[in-house]
């Protein structure tokens, strides 16, 4: 007991503000970020690092700047214990001028005896108005009990701060302690020097401050001994050789002095190569099944930390890090490529795709990073197109060709950015050719991957039919996987197929197209994986643009039904989802939902290999919306938009219909006259339906007949098919009466109701529209409906009985004679002369039969009273 009491008596006369606090130089840099974190309001602090942090000089020079009292202990052997631990606070009350002597030596006596040590200390902060902050050096001395009550203390005391430093974790560290008390953390990360407080204190330049910071990690003890060197004017190149020497000397020395046995050093040598490591990836990377003790171990002597928050991970501390890694390198560089792969596998199966690609480009591994981008494609893609252009934009295209899916994947990735679209055409060029000069024997997986890269390429660059062969031989190649091969790469066959199937509809193998990503979708449903929805947006976007309306709902209702990322549904992959919710908002005439749909397609016009159906939408979207002037304007720039591309015979070809549309609505047949026979110029049945829609338009509804009956014969689409049996029931209601038009016009009628279509009857004339949807039975037929185009120089609707005198006149010019041969009046017949001229605009009988042939008039064939033909012969 007077052991305790003498050192007490010599020490009691000194007083100050921060009782017992070493002597720091003068002059060393302040650092307020640091200070920030030291004012936490927290009644417990803990300041963890290394040896050689910088702990003792922050804490003294944060205690200097403080408002409140400080007292400083410093735990040594004697002072670890819970009794030697309140004797030395209490001794610094006293010398702190905190309480006094009389006071003190009680409270000394009742640590030793009596009620023990929280007693003396619970008495003699009592007493006090505001308890001092008490910091705590060496805190990793004191033993557990003593650690224990410090936290007593401070729940009994909730005015009081303690500041408790440590140069590995201590129960202070404890995750569970933050549920019982406010605690702050300044980590060993947190006291490395940023490069500009090395800047700062070396007075170099940032170049400079850089590669001290890179070379140091920022430990501050390197970076204050250079700064006496630095004074001195040392060059450049000798003082970071100083840096790169006093760092190595400094992390030998510290694991030297750790005691580790030669296992322990060699185990975390290998980690290394990571920078996080679970217990999984440690025992991956050093088959080491005491791979938790050794991070603890480590964890412990301030090599590292576990992090406290979601899944329990350790991180190295940068210093130890680099060090452990240049070990690596020079000790056990035959290992490198297993351990790189080991990081790789574990990556991806984290969900760290990026992460696992950088680490195998790092590796100089291509093969690894080939298997990487086959495993996570459809990531890599979605989540990380900036980061893939970095890193495979750092290995050289020599290199980089003998890897075309890695070239395929760069290409893609610049391709999404519009600046950077030339780049990654000439990528695309290089990824196909790269494809067929690659050589030796390729697994089936490699054959799919390489051929649908391939497929996919020349199908961006424009090359729809050559697109095709490697498109085939990647189905094929897709078909003879193995179960293994299948379930290694489930994850991106979806995608695969989506592409193949994307192929396909663009060559004009639509149904081939349906298949396969009937295909995709199935093998992404099988376990629920996000990678089908690229198949079930084509499948819903090709139904609706091909009029198959229920089918394209089921697919929309499919994609509805789930919460799908946005980047997902609004991005590339949405295009075709949002080509079907916008074809079907139109055909419920819901043009306002239709808009809000196509403005989606805003950021993708520029570089989507799909911009001309894009295109054909939004212009249908303008046309129905009677916007048909901005529709035009639009199209126009689109094509612009795109340079040559937008002038090809495909894409002229591809817009034609919507333009000749557009032109109609505006009320100019010669424009629309024009544009068939500059654009559509190959005899197809969509073609043919536009030349029916321009005859009719024109006054021609004979030409229209034929035309819309001969596009039916080989209609590729429900669409086609359905336009062309609205075309032929007008025409020849035209030309005929209902009755020999029932044919046409019941087929036009189940087709518009059987495939939910009601666009077609908005491509008419207004007066055919609303005879034809007068007769028709689908019950879908809204009252809102409005004809979009323009009817032109129309012909004008005759009664049947005006037809009939119209036949008989070609035949005679005698009233009477025509009425003998229709066994009514003279007066009947002359009245009914005198409508027809009135309507054909004729003054006589000549001009009569002049514009009604010039017009398609005449009836196809003799009709005479009680006559009945079929009209759809």
């Amino acid at each position: 007991m007077r052991k305790w009491h003498s050192s007490f008596d010599r020490t009691v006369a000194s007083s100050g503000t921060i009782a017992d606090a070493p002597r720091i130089p003068s002059g060393l840099l302040e650092r307020p970020r640091l200070y920030a974190l030291l004012d936490s309001d927290a009644p417990l602090t803990v300041v963890r690092g290394v040896g050689g942090s910088g702990k003792t000089v922050l804490l003294r020079q944060w205690a200097g700047r403080s408002e409140r009292r400080v007292i400083w202990v410093d735990i040594e052997p004697q002072s670890s214990t819970p009794e030697g631990f309140a004797v030395a606070v209490l001794q610094r009350l006293a010398r702190g001028g905190l309480l006094p002597a009389a006071r003190a030596h009680a409270a000394v006596d009742t640590a030793q005896t009596g009620d023990g040590p929280g007693v003396s200390l619970d008495g003699a902060l009592s007493d006090m108005h505001a308890p001092p902050v008490i910091i705590i050096d060496k805190a990793s001395v004191a033993d557990e009990s003593t650690l224990r009550s410090i936290i007593e203390l401070l729940l009994r005391h909730p005015s009081l701060r303690v500041i408790a430093a440590a140069n590995q974790t201590t129960q202070l560290d404890e995750p569970g302690l933050a549920f019982v008390i406010d605690r702050a953390v300044v980590s060993p990360i947190d006291l490395m020097f940023t490069q500009q407080e090395i800047r700062a204190t070396l007075h170099i330049s940032p170049a400079m401050a850089e590669e001290v910071h890179q070379l140091s990690g920022g430990l501050p003890v390197v970076v204050h001994a250079l700064a006496a060197r630095a004074n001195t004017g040392l060059p450049r190149a000798e003082l970071l050789a100083v840096a790169a020497d006093s760092v190595e000397a400094f992390m030998r020395a510290r694991i030297t002095g750790a005691g580790y046995d030669p296992r322990i050093i060699d185990a975390l040598t290998r980690m290394s190569l990571a920078d996080e490591l679970t217990i999984e990836l440690a025992h991956d990377l050093t088959a080491d099944d005491n791979a938790r003790s050794i991070l603890d171990a480590a964890a412990d002597y301030g090599f590292g930390e576990w992090s406290e928050q979601g899944a329990r991970r350790f991180t190295f501390i940068p210093l130890a890090r680099e060090l452990l890694r240049r070990e690596l390198k020079a000790r056990f560089p035959e290992e490198l490529p297993r351990l790189n792969a080991a990081l790789v596998n574990w990556r991806m199966q984290n969900g760290m795709a990026i992460a696992a690609l950088e680490s195998a480009v790092a590796g100089d591994d291509l093969t690894l990073a080939t298997h990487v981008v086959k495993s996570t494609w459809f990531t890599l893609l979605r989540q990380h197109g900036t980061q893939v252009r970095g890193i495979l934009g750092t290995v050289p295209l020599e290199r980089l060709r003998a890897y075309p899916l890695l070239v395929m994947l760069l290409a893609i990735c610049h391709n999404a950015v519009g600046v950077r679209r030339m780049r990654g055409l000439q990528l695309f060029a290089l990824a196909a050719s790269a494809t067929k000069t690659t050589n030796g024997a390729l697994s089936q997986s490699d054959r799919v991957f390489l051929c649908a890269a391939e497929s996919s390429a020349l199908r961006v660059l424009g090359f729809h039919a050559r697109a095709i062969p490697p498109a085939q031989r990647a189905l094929k190649a897709a078909e003879r996987l193995s179960p293994e091969e299948t379930g290694q790469y489930r994850e991106q066959l979806p995608l695969i197929y989506a592409q193949l199937g994307i192929t396909f509809y663009y060559g004009n193998e639509v149904s081939l197209a349906l298949e396969i990503f009937s295909m995709g979708l199935a093998l992404a449903e099988s376990d629920h994986r996000e990678s089908g929805f690229s198949c079930v947006a084509m499948l819903a976007g090709i139904h609706a643009l091909n009029g198959d309306i229920p089918e394209a709902r089921q697919s929309v209702e499919f994609v509805r039904a789930r919460d799908w990322p946005t980047v997902l549904v609004d991005g590339y992959q949405g295009t075709f989802y949002r080509v079907a919710e916008a074809v079907i908002a139109l055909e419920g005439l819901d043009v306002e939902s239709a808009k809000r749909h196509v403005r989606v397609f805003a950021p993708h016009r520029a570089t989507s290999e799909h911009w001309l159906v894009m295109a054909r939408v939004e212009a249908m979207v303008a046309l129905q919306a009677g916007e048909a002037a901005t529709g035009l304007e639009k199209l126009d720039s689109s094509v612009a938009e795109h340079g040559r591309a937008g002038h090809t015979p495909r894409a002229r070809r591809a817009l034609s219909t919507v333009r000749m549309l557009l032109h109609l609505a505006l009320g100019n047949p010669d424009a629309a006259r024009e544009v068939l026979h500059r654009d559509a110029t190959e005899a197809n049945a969509r073609s043919m339906v536009d030349h029916a829609r321009l005859a009719l338009v024109t006054g021609r509804p004979g030409d229209a007949l034929r035309a819309a009956r001969e596009a039916a014969r080989f209609a590729p689409s429900s669409r086609v098919t359905t336009e062309a049996a609205v075309l032929e029931a007008v025409a020849l209601l035209r030309t005929v009466d209902e009755t020999h038009a029932k044919n046409a016009i019941e087929r036009a009628s189940a087709l518009l109701g059987g495939r939910g279509q009601l666009l077609p009857l908005t491509l008419i004339p207004a007066d055919d529209r609303e005879r034809l949807t007068a007769l028709i039975a689908a019950p879908s037929v809204s009252p809102q409906l409005t004809s979009v185009i323009q009817g032109g120089d129309a012909a004008p609707i005759l009664t049947p009985r005006e037809r009939l005198v119209l036949r008989a006149l070609t035949r005679s010019a005698s009233s009477s004679v025509i009425a003998a041969e229709l066994s009514v009046s003279t007066n009947t017949v002359k009245t009914q002369l005198k409508s027809l001229y009135r309507k054909l605009g004729a003054s006589n009988r000549k001009q009569a039969i002049t514009i009604a042939i010039a017009r398609h008039l005449l009836p196809p064939y003799p009709e005479t009273p009680g006559t009945r033909r079929d009209a759809d012969r």
